[in-house]
């Protein structure tokens, strides 16, 4: 079947193409900012959230600890989903940090989080140091974020995260220092995860000095932490 209708806007997918997919059953477009398989939840319906937070409580009364949340801080479009300005990713300017993230969030603390005092931690796509502390400062949602900062310093500007480009040991000492002075809850520290390669062949040597570069990046990583 042809849709009747163009996609609602022209925002992409992280994974590249359109951030809709029609789907012929329902008769209607649906938006997914990442695979097609994975649809966004309209997190502005109320019973949305609710489910979401009954499924949460499920986990947590069985014992679990808290939650990684993934991307968490694009749950939140804009009423009439605007055109997204030409760029790699179209439309961030839209949804990273969208307007009710932040109520969404504390609604999730109130609700399903707090009761159990369990661990919050968030993923954010694009993240500011200033948006972060409006996540985990004192009356923040989350306990800890994980921003890209430093995982893009060596982003190749034609092909994203998958190219490398050259970048200097006084870029990644800066990011980290600033970030360190600046969040005003716990950072957390990595330098790796399943969306770039291994922090021994990016960040060190795997060849000839691939041992002392993993105890370097080691002790890095076990070092660091709020001063």
């Amino acid at each position: 079947m042809v849709p009747a209708l163009a996609a609602p806007n022209n925002w992409t997918s992280a994974f590249g193409g359109s951030a809709w997919s029609y789907d012929d059953e329902r008769g209607a477009w649906y938006l997914h900012l990442f695979d097609e398989k994975q649809p966004d939840l309209d997190w502005g319906t109320p019973a949305v959230r609710r489910d979401v937070y009954e499924m949460m409580d499920w986990w947590l009364g069985k014992g679990v600890d808290g939650f990684r949340m993934d991307v968490i801080n694009v749950i939140s479009k804009p009423e009439g989903y605007p055109d997204g300005e030409p760029g790699e990713w179209v439309g961030t300017e839209h949804f990273v940090d969208g307007p009710d993230v932040r109520p969404y969030l504390e609604e999730m603390a109130e609700r399903a989080l707090d009761p159990h005092d369990a661990v919050a931690v968030g993923e954010c796509t694009g993240v500011t140091l200033e948006a972060a502390n409006e996540y985990v400062g004192p009356d923040g949602p989350l306990d800890t974020l994980f921003h890209f900062e430093h995982m893009g310093l060596d982003a190749h500007p034609d092909e994203g995260w998958w190219g490398l480009a050259d970048w200097g040991l006084p870029e990644l000492k800066a990011v980290f220092d600033r970030w360190e002075a600046g969040l005003e809850g716990t950072p957390a520290v990595y330098l790796g995860n399943h969306d770039q390669s291994r922090i021994v062949s990016r960040f060190g040597d795997d060849g000839r000095y691939r041992r002392e570069s993993a105890k370097l990046l080691a002790t890095f990583l076990l070092s660091m932490g709020r001063r």
